[in-house]
């Protein structure tokens, strides 16, 4: 769309009705060939009736048998189909691959079918910028000719460099300018900043404070340990496949119920692990959030519900996308409230505080991720020592 509302196609008047009528109708057939994602063969049917008069190639028999390309089909049609969807394509995945900051430039790839010397092996064995046919972002070459159907392939960092650019970028964004421009002009609309000092699969002292806050909840130090390691191993899923999962774990022994379960971008069907629960055995219920906020009332509910003997979840532990920690039990000497009264409560103070934090995102103060994770960590701390609920955070 861009490349024909900007550039317009280049049409020739030897082969293509004149007019702007008729220039603007190939230009929409192109269009809408791109974004239904049409083959060359019927974009070329549409586009062929464009033709001037008398302007009409076959193509030889070879050709039409080898792609299939049917008979009343023209050259002249064939051409500009096969050029411009190749041509939208390439630039499509340049514009994909310039919204990713580890993206490098392409490097041009000859096409299978390349049948001649021509331009294209020049653009493949140009070493001008290092590697043989590698071009840096921004410098990328256009097509050199009509039906050009070379490739160009992303090139991006490497891993393992890239990883430490971003962490060097969240714990001083002025360290890498081209990263925070990315942020801040690709993601910041639907990706909260992460905390500053956070680093994607380094826990550090979130989990010895994880370990500390299990032991005084009642679970074993064994037990404590497993939970940390299975917690962070679910996160670093989490960030990858943005979506939730879950495990339990026995407070006692540290023994994992089953395997982690992978849910969708909002729920994880823990059934499996209830289960399997052994009465008079006491659990820890992990699982992680995509978004990063803190419980949901669904969440606190299982608390009330799985209660011994027959199944008890004596803690939750939600490992959060940003790294942060959530953890939650029953109050020791007083009764948990009603699964009804927890979401009662839960909702009626998500309005009574939602002025002030929808306040905060729609002024820019704070994202919208970011104030419901706050909004829902006020929610919490507010009412969940009268429904006999122990609440913590730990960054």
């Amino acid at each position: 769309l861009s490349r024909t509302c900007r550039d317009g196609l280049k049409l020739s008047d030897r082969v293509w009705r004149i007019g702007q009528r008729y220039r603007g109708a190939v230009t929409r057939l192109v269009e809408d060939a791109v974004a239904r994602g049409l083959d060359s063969r019927t974009l070329a049917r549409q586009v062929q009736r464009y033709l001037r008069p008398g302007v009409w190639s076959a193509m030889k028999a070879e050709t039409h048998r080898r792609l299939g390309i049917p008979k009343d089909v023209s050259y002249e049609a064939m051409r500009l189909a096969r050029t411009e969807l190749t041509n939208a394509y390439r630039e499509g995945m340049i514009a994909a691959n310039t919204a990713t900051p580890s993206y490098r430039g392409v490097y041009w790839r000859l096409s299978g079918s390349h049948p001649l010397r021509d331009t294209c092996d020049d653009y493949a064995s140009d070493t001008q910028y290092g590697e043989p046919g590698f071009y840096p972002r921004g410098a990328e070459p256009t097509s050199p000719h009509p039906q050009c159907m070379c490739v160009l392939v992303p090139a991006h960092e490497p891993p393992e460099e890239f990883s430490g650019r971003l962490q060097a970028w969240l714990r001083d964004p002025a360290s890498q300018p081209d990263i925070e421009t990315w942020y801040n002009t690709h993601a910041r609309t639907f990706l909260g900043r992460p905390p500053s000092g956070w680093a994607p699969g380094a826990p550090g002292d979130v989990s010895a404070a994880l370990i500390d806050t299990l032991v005084r909840r009642g679970c074993s130090r064994q037990a404590s340990k497993r939970v940390a390691q299975v917690a962070e191993e679910l996160r670093a899923k989490t960030a990858r496949d943005g979506v939730e999962y879950a495990a339990m774990i026995e407070a006692q022994s540290g023994a994992q119920v089953g395997q982690a379960l992978r849910g969708t971008a909002d729920y994880a069907n823990i059934g499996p692990h209830l289960r399997s629960m052994l009465p008079g055995k006491r659990y820890v219920q992990i699982h992680t959030h995509p978004a990063s906020a803190p419980f949901s009332e669904v969440d606190m509910a299982l608390l009330s519900y799985h209660q011994g003997p027959q199944r008890n979840i004596e803690v939750l532990v939600l490992a959060a996308h940003d790294g942060t920690l959530y953890v939650a039990s029953r109050k020791s000497g007083v009764a948990i409230a009603h699964p009804a009264v927890i979401s009662q409560t839960f909702w009626d103070e998500i309005d009574r505080l939602r002025p002030k934090w929808e306040g905060k995102w729609r002024s820019g103060e704070l994202p919208a991720e970011e104030a419901w994770k706050h909004h829902l960590h006020e929610v919490w701390t507010n009412v969940a020592d009268r429904l006999g609920i122990a609440y913590e955070r730990l960054e």
